[in-house]
């Protein structure tokens, strides 16, 4: 796929700018609150951001969470497998733990991966994603390099039930239920089953097994909303997921829970605080040949006061700390490989101003991490209206990653057999330090008319410090240097009856030593959804999903094709509260590659029914 074909495609895109059609502008922009920390308006925001809503999600049809990003621009999916199988997310070129994942202001990533499992995010307990590109560590700390996703738990005031199934043996059910009028709770529990389909291929060599890996989940989410007073409001959430995934060499048992109770207070016309209190867990149970038990437990607090100053300025005062708890259990020896505390804390301040056609932030943040000390990161963006219709945003700031407990404390692995922890691969180092990220962005929006709008992103990000398992016997070691650096474009062209989204993705993620590009980060993607709208409740939607070819390997020796794949779904209201929900998936059965040696789904159908009082 060539730059020259993306841009033409963006072109037939834009042509509805100059089709004579009547809409209605949708002044009700959703709320965000990733971007700053602070609710505000998408079109307010000083950030490169997407939201995905509980009806996109309905519209779509999408099997996973991994389904419904890759369709953002400067977000790349890979996943190993099938459904269920390792999913990673790489947003504007960078690492998969460059992406600091929240689920109500949470904290969910492992700390002894760094990762966080999308693929076990059931779609029935999600009411909106919001996806942050850009650097993001002086409002949230580590990991916020290539940007954040937060994930916000379904909190519907109705019942909801929804059964569906097929291709591979897939099979779901779900059920939402409400309850109170000033106090709410909201419950939704989701079973997810599938026998799927061989992970690997023939490229996997030694790995390959032509067995179908299959996949089982069960999860649930609740909501508790209660107004304490007129001025204080108490809002407890949760989230859990027990998952059994399948691979070629055994089974895993994940469990993954986050819970979060803030507490908002209203002090006077002009200032609120909160307070907010989280844990999550994750525990990894492997068996196989080398079996293994990984736990992670995180404790987190946070105070934030948000200060009217005057009626154009805004100041955010914080402190954030957050402790962990890692280990990492090796079942044939019966013993620890680490059993560690990681401990953070930070204080961060920001202000935002008003003046004229002119929107200022600045924000600042001083984290205190137990393994490598104190660490400061900046960050100044700034807006200005052109025009009613036109407007320029410029972010720039710093970032950072902490390492991760395997990345410190690993002892490594004993392949030659001989016992001396001299000849151990892939061990951690206690002396890391953080990854540093400097760059930031560029953006053109222009809303322009009531049927269309359009974003320009310009991003550069240059990463020091790269954490790789380069030194001897692939030790931990900080040596590598990147740079990501791309354009984004956005177009959406909205009618009463249609809809069509286009996002388009040019970039080029690679080391700076070696002029290399790094691996699993195509150069080119397209993304494209047409949606008709036949009434209030029924749809029909077309998806196009296109990327150009990339590299992998330990040292990018193999080449993953370019492929496209084409989507359909629809969802047709069969009486009052009972809609019919299909999908089909890779419609031409396109065989390709996210990693090699790992198959992706090819042809699949899958239909139901969602019920909603």
């Amino acid at each position: 796929m060539k730059i020259s074909f993306l841009s033409s495609v963006l072109a037939l895109s834009v042509v509805g700018t100059s089709l004579n059609l009547q809409a209605e502008e949708n002044s009700q922009k959703p709320i965000i609150v990733t971007a700053t920390r602070t609710a505000q308006t998408v079109d307010q925001a000083l950030a490169s951001v997407d939201v995905i809503t509980r009806e996109d999600i309905e519209q779509s049809q999408a099997q996973d969470v991994g389904e419904l990003l890759r369709m953002v621009a400067g977000v790349d999916i890979t996943r190993s497998g099938g459904y269920g199988s390792l999913t990673n997310v790489f947003m504007r070129g960078t690492n998969s733990n460059h992406t600091l994942f929240l689920i109500d202001g949470m904290r969910v990533a492992s700390a002894t991966t760094g990762t966080f499992p999308i693929e076990n995010l059931d779609l029935n307990n999600i009411e909106r994603i919001e996806i942050v590109r850009g650097p993001r560590s002086t409002q949230y700390g580590s990991d916020a390099i290539g940007g954040i996703i937060q994930i916000f738990t379904r909190n519907e005031k109705r019942q909801n039930y929804r059964v569906s199934a097929g291709s591979y043996a897939t099979r779901e059910a779900s059920a939402g239920f409400s309850m109170g009028e000033t106090t709410t709770l909201n419950l939704n529990l989701a079973y997810k089953q599938t026998d799927g389909f061989s992970a690997t291929n023939p490229n996997a060599g030694i790995f390959y097994n032509p067995d179908k890996d299959a996949y089982r989940n069960n999860s649930f989410n609740f909501n508790l909303d209660s107004p304490l007073t007129d001025n204080l409001k108490l809002t407890i959430t949760g989230w859990g997921s027990n998952a059994e995934i399948e691979f070629d060499e055994g089974t895993t048992d994940s469990i993954n829970q986050s819970y979060m109770m803030s507490v908002n207070q209203q002090l006077t016309s002009n200032w609120s605080q909160q307070f907010s209190f989280g844990y999550s867990k994750e525990d990894l149970q492997t068996s196989s040949a080398y079996p293994s038990g990984i736990t992670t437990d995180r404790n987190l607090f946070e105070w934030q006061h948000d200060i009217g100053l005057t009626d154009n300025t805004i100041a955010i005062l914080g402190y954030s700390g957050y402790w962990d708890k890692a280990k990492y259990f090796d079942e044939s020896t019966n013993d620890y490989y680490f059993n560690e505390k990681i401990d953070n804390n930070a204080v961060f301040a920001g202000l935002q101003y008003h003046i004229g056609n002119h929107d200022l932030m600045y924000t600042i943040r001083n984290d205190d991490h137990s393994a490598f000390g104190s660490h400061v990161t900046q960050q100044f963006s700034w807006g200005y209206k052109i025009s009613p219709k036109k407007r320029l945003i410029a972010t720039y700031g710093t970032a950072y990653r902490a390492p991760t407990a395997n990345e410190l404390y690993n002892p490594g692995y004993d392949f030659v057999g001989n016992g001396d922890p001299q000849d151990y691969f892939y061990a951690g180092n206690p002396n890391l330090q953080p990854e540093e990220s400097t760059g930031g962005d560029i953006s053109f929006q222009w809303d322009i008319n009531a049927q269309n709008n359009l974003d320009l992103t310009y991003f550069h990000n240059d990463i020091d410090n790269l954490i790789t398992y380069s030194g001897v016997n692939y030790q931990a070691e900080n040596i590598s240097q990147a740079r990501t650096e791309g354009l984004e474009i956005k177009h959406d062209w909205r009618v009463p009856q249609w809809s069509l989204v286009t996002a388009i993705t040019l970039q080029r993620a690679y080391d700076v030593q070696t002029d290399t590009d790094l691996i699993r980060r195509p150069r080119e993607k397209l993304a494209m959804s047409l949606t008709r709208f036949h009434n209030s409740t029924n749809s029909t939607r077309a998806e196009v999903l296109a990327s150009s070819s990339r590299t992998d390997g330990a040292n990018g020796e193999y080449e993953l094709g370019g492929y496209a794949i084409y989507n359909l779904a629809t969802q047709i209201q069969v009486e009052k509260g009972l809609t019919f929900e299909g999908r089909i998936e890779n419609l031409f059965d396109k065989q390709y590659e996210h990693v090699y040696g790992f198959n992706t789904p090819g042809f699949g159908m899958y239909a139901g029914f969602r019920y909603q009082l």
